[in-house]
């Protein structure tokens, strides 16, 4: 049996080393796969087959594989025991109708769910058909629909739904009320958040950009920041209103990292199948297995590294810094549980070793009052 390479997981750590990419061709090509063989096995789906087929005759480079591990509607389609309807296979289309210049494919979408494209957000006024001829999208059945705004590639929906009620991993897979959707003026703070995160440290701009595609802002909270995300609605992420520009990057760090995580869980678990414990996880104040407390310490860490680098260019305030000091403390404790724990897969120990050797080289080099803070 040959061993698993994991060296395609080197650059996934930590932003420090975020440029190079085969984790997420590796990722994409174990998802084509995934998804076509489970078209294959279910019946009636012969238009989708072809789509299907004419996208993998694509692969090289593997742009079209990414796109498609990235896709909001792409969820559940290939996870265990899940059929790859011809809605859901249908909507992943949609989204990668650019890159699928060849294949042509026509289906009808029933749900009722919103339907993102080219930059509006509509609802159905009726069953909605998804026509690809000779290279041009058609989608017929939706209303006129409202224009969102962008920043590059990150599509900005702007809700006064309530934060908690996007806290939901059930179906569907976003809950939008599409009709507490409008533009309200929030998305310009967070292009400024976005732009400071890039000053502070452009390769967290990488690690942000080339995973998100849809961010849900929601009205702002009182002394506090909501955010999250599904680990099986790649590329979308939920967050109310920042308290500062400097947290924007915060947020988007620690989400993004959650998603690029469950995108390293696709190709291998990490925790070994024997490894059962429950460790207190004092960010959510209760017990938790062993690889949600990698995934904890995986986003506080880059978090962390992101604050440090502010704090040396003079940014944050007394919040960022008491954040900082707090984090900090959850950190060491999460990382008390991971080392040395026999229960990590090679793909776990890899991840923490590298991890936590960023963090010390990092520490190694701060200014006290960073180090202090």
């Amino acid at each position: 049996m040959t061993s698993p390479d994991f060296s395609a997981f080197e650059c996934f750590a930590c932003a420090d080393s975020a440029r190079p990419d085969p984790l997420f061709g590796l990722v994409a090509q174990g998802y084509a796969n995934s998804v076509i063989s489970k078209v294959v096995e279910g019946p009636g789906h012969a238009h989708l087959i072809v789509a299907l087929q004419g996208w993998m005759d694509q692969l090289q480079p593997l742009t079209a594989t990414w796109q498609a591990s990235v896709s909001k509607l792409g969820r559940r389609i290939f996870d265990e025991g899940q059929a790859a309807d011809p809605e859901r296979v249908g909507r992943l289309l949609l989204d990668l109708s650019d890159s699928l210049v060849n294949a042509d494919f026509a289906f009808e979408l029933s749900s009722g769910l919103p339907v993102i494209h080219e930059g509006r957000i509509h609802s159905a006024t009726g069953p909605v058909n998804l026509i690809k001829e000779n290279g041009q999208v058609s989608v017929r059945g939706l209303d006129d629909g409202l224009t969102l705004s962008t920043d590059e590639s990150i599509t900005m929906v702007e809700t006064k739904q309530s934060v908690d009620s996007l806290c939901n991993d059930g179906e569907p897979a976003v809950p939008l009320d599409l009709s507490k959707v409008d533009n309200y003026g929030w998305a310009a703070e967070v292009s400024e958040g976005i732009g400071l995160m890039s000053t502070v440290n452009p390769d967290y701009e990488i690690w942000v950009r080339r995973l998100l595609n849809t961010l849900i802002l929601t009205g702002r909270l009182e002394n506090r920041t909501c955010s999250g995300s599904w680990s099986d609605t790649s590329g979308t992420v939920y967050m109310s209103q920042p308290n500062s520009l400097l947290e924007v990057g915060e947020v988007l760090i620690h989400e993004c990292a959650h998603q690029h995580f469950h995108l390293a869980c696709r190709v291998f678990p990490m925790k070994t199948e024997t490894e059962n414990g429950r460790y207190f996880s004092p960010p959510v104040g209760r017990d938790r297995p062993l690889d949600m407390i990698l995934i904890a310490y995986h986003a506080f860490a880059n978090v962390l590294t992101y604050y440090e680098c502010a704090f040396d260019m003079s940014l944050g305030d007394q919040l960022s810094h008491n954040r900082y000091k707090s984090f900090s403390e959850e950190v060491a404790v999460l990382e008390s549980y991971l080392d040395n724990n026999k229960g990590l897969s090679e793909l776990g120990r890899t991840i923490f070793s590298n991890l936590r050797q960023s963090r010390r080289d990092q520490i190694s080099t701060l200014p006290n009052m960073a180090a202090d803070a």
